[in-house]
C-alpha cells in the first residue's frame, strides 16, 4: 500500500450519514427560500395579471419543456455517474455537445412558433414571439458552464442552492418591476429571459472551477452517446406523462389551464423538494457508492424510509393546507384550484415515493429500467386521460393521473425487487399513516365549519389553515419519535467520525 493511500481519507459510514443530513438541510433550507421567493412573487402577480396571461406562459413552456426534454442527452446524469466526471476533456466533450444543442432548440422553437400558435381552434398569436424568445434561453442554457454539475456531482449543495436562489431573486425581481408597468405575459417572459441569461454567465464567472472550451474526445463522445439513449427515451416518456394534462387544459381554455396550473405548482412544492433530495443528493451518494465498490442496500433502504416519511409529512401538508390557502389568498378568479389540489397530491404522494428508487436505478447505470417505468405511465396516460376527461371533465382526467402515478410506482417497485431492493411493504404503511392524518385533518375541518359562521369566509379559511399546518406538524412529529423509538426509523444519533 503506498503512502498517498494510507494520507487519503477513507469514506466512513458516519462521514457519509454527516453528508447526506448536511445535504439535505441545505437542500430544504434552501428549497424554503425558493418558495417563499416564489409563492410570493405569484401572489402579487395573480393580482396584476389575469389568468389568460398564466395560461399563455404555461402552454408556451409545455411547448418549450417538450423540446428539452425531447432533445436531452443526459449530460448531467452522465458527469454525475461516470467514473471520468471530472475530467476536463469529457466535461469539455460535454459542453460543446451542449452549446450545440442549445443552438438547435433555439432553431427548432422559432420553427414551432406558427404550428403552437395556431393549434388550437382559437389561435394565441402572442406565441408567434414568446416561443421564439424562450427559445433564445435556451441557447443560453447551452453555454451554460458545466461547473453546475461538477457542483452537483460532488454534492455542493451550499453553493448550488446560493447561485440557484440568486438566479431566482433576479428574474422575480425584473418579473415584478415589469409588472407594475405592463400587465400582461410580458412580464412572465422577461423574467424567463432575465433567469437564463443570469444562468448563463454566472455559471461561469461565479462559480469555481476550470473554464470550458471547445474539445472533443471520441471517448468521451462514446460514453456519453451510451447515456444519452435511454435517457432519451426516458425523459420523453416524461415529459409525455407530465404535460399532457396541461396540454388537454390547454384546449378547452387558456385560463382554465391558467387556474389549473397553479393548482399542480402548489402540489408540486413538495416533489420539487423530494426530487431535489433525490437528483441532487441521493443519486450522486448512490453513484459514488456504486463507482467506490461498495454494498448500498443498507443505504438506500434506510434513506428510502426517510423519504416516505417526508413524502407522508409534505403531501398531507399540501393536501390538507393547500385548499385552504387559495381560498385565503387568491380572488374569485383562482377558486377552482383549491378543488383540484387533494386529489392532485395522491398522485404527488407516489411521485416521490418513485423518486427515491429512480436515483437509485440511474446510479446502478440501470438506465432501461428507469424508461420503462416512465413508458409505462405514458401508455396509461395515452388513454386514461381523453377518457376521464370525456367522462368527468377536470377531475376525471386528475383520476387517470392519479392511476398513471401508481402503476409507475408498481413497476419500480417490482424493478428494485427483482434486484434485492424491497420496498412496498414499507411504502404500505407510509400509504395508511397518510391517510390516517389526512382524514383527521378532515374532522378538524369538519368542526371548525360547525363553530364558525360560515359567512365569515376568509376567518374560516385562516382558521381551518391554522388549525391543519399545526395539526399535520404536530402528528407527523409524533409518528417520527415513535418510528425512532420503536427502531423502523433511522437515526443518527453518533455523527462524528471514528
Amino acid at each position: 500500500m503506498t503512502s498517498a493511500e494510507l494520507d487519503s481519507p477513507k469514506p466512513t459510514r458516519t462521514t457519509s450519514r454527516r453528508t447526506l443530513i448536511g445535504g439535505g438541510a441545505v437542500l430544504i433550507l434552501g428549497f424554503g427560500f425558493d418558495q417563499i421567493i416564489r409563492f410570493g412573487s405569484n401572489v402579487i402577480l395573480a393580482r396584476l395579471l389575469d389568468p389568460h396571461s398564466f395560461g399563455v406562459l404555461a402552454l408556451c413552456m409545455i411547448f418549450m419543456v417538450g423540446l428539452n426534454l425531447f432533445s436531452d442527452l443526459g449530460l448531467r446524469t452522465a458527469i454525475i455517474q461516470s467514473k471520468r466526471g471530472d475530467e476536463p476533456a469529457f466535461l469539455n466533450t460535454a459542453w460543446t455537445i451542449q452549446v450545440v444543442r442549445g443552438f438547435i432548440l433555439w432553431f427548432a422553437a422559432c420553427g414551432l412558433a406558427y404550428p403552437a400558435a395556431y393549434w388550437r381552434e382559437k389561435p394565441e398569436t402572442q406565441l408567434l414571439w414568446i416561443l421564439p424568445t424562450i427559445g433564445f434561453v435556451a441557447m443560453f442554457d447551452g453555454f451554460m458552464s458545466t461547473k453546475i454539475f461538477t457542483l452537483h456531482r460532488h454534492m455542493g449543495q451550499l453553493r448550488s442552492v446560493k447561485f440557484d436562489l440568486t438566479c431566482q431573486a433576479f428574474a422575480v425581481a425584473v418579473q415584478l418591476i415589469w409588472a407594475f408597468f405592463d400587465r400582461s405575459v410580458n412580464a412572465l417572459v422577461a423574467g424567463i429571459l432575465a433567469s437564463g441569461t443570469f444562468r448563463c454567465f454566472g455559471s461561469h464567472l461565479f462559480l469555481d472551477g476550470e473554464r470550458n472550451r471547445f474539445q472533443w474526445d471520441k471517448s468521451a463522445a462514446k460514453e456519453l452517446a451510451h447515456f444519452a439513449g435511454w435517457i432519451y427515451v426516458s425523459t420523453a416518456c416524461w415529459f409525455l406523462a407530465a404535460q399532457t394534462d396541461k396540454l388537454v387544459m390547454g384546449i378547452r381554455s387558456l385560463a382554465a389551464l391558467g387556474v389549473y396550473n397553479f393548482a399542480v405548482q402548489l402540489v408540486q412544492m413538495p416533489v420539487t423538494l423530494c426530487g431535489a433530495i433525490s437528483n441532487r443528493l441521493l443519486f450522486p451518494y448512490y453513484a459514488q457508492l456504486v463507482n467506490g465498490g461498495k454494498e448500498l442496500r443498507e443505504h438506500f433502504l434506510n434513506t428510502h424510509k426517510m423519504a416516505g416519511f417526508l413524502t407522508g409529512f409534505f403531501v398531507t401538508g399540501a393536501a390538507s393546507a393547500g385548499p385552504s390557502l387559495v381560498r385565503l389568498i387568491y380572488d374569485d378568479r383562482y377558486q377552482e384550484a383549491g378543488l383540484f389540489i387533494p386529489m392532485l397530491a395522491i398522485g404527488a404522494f407516489f411521485q416521490i415515493l418513485d423518486a427515491n428508487g429512480g436515483a437509485l436505478l440511474n446510479a446502478k447505470g440501470w438506465l432501461k429500467a428507469y424508461a420503462l417505468s416512465h413508458f409505462t405511465k405514458v401508455v396509461i396516460l395515452a388513454v386514461g386521460i381523453p377518457i376521464g376527461f370525456a367522462e368527468n371533465g377536470t377531475n376525471g382526467m386528475i383520476v387517470a393521473i392519479i392511476i398513471g402515478d401508481l402503476v409507475r410506482y408498481f413497476v419500480t417497485c417490482i424493478l428494485l425487487d427483482r434486484s434485492g431492493y424491497r420496498i412496498f411493504r414499507t411504502d404500505v404503511w407510509w400509504v395508511l399513516l397518510a391517510g390516517g392524518v389526512y382524514a383527521m385533518t378532515i374532522l378538524m375541518a369538519v368542526g371548525l365549519r360547525e363553530v364558525i359562521d360560515p359567512e365569515h369566509k376568509k376567518t374560516l379559511a385562516a382558521l381551518i389553515l391554522a388549525t391543519n399546518v399545526f395539526g399535520v406538524c404536530g402528528m407527523w412529529l409524533a409518528i417520527y419519535l415513535v418510528g425512532r423509538k420503536i427502531g423502523w426509523l433511522p437515526h443518527y444519533r453518533n455523527t462524528k467520525d471514528t
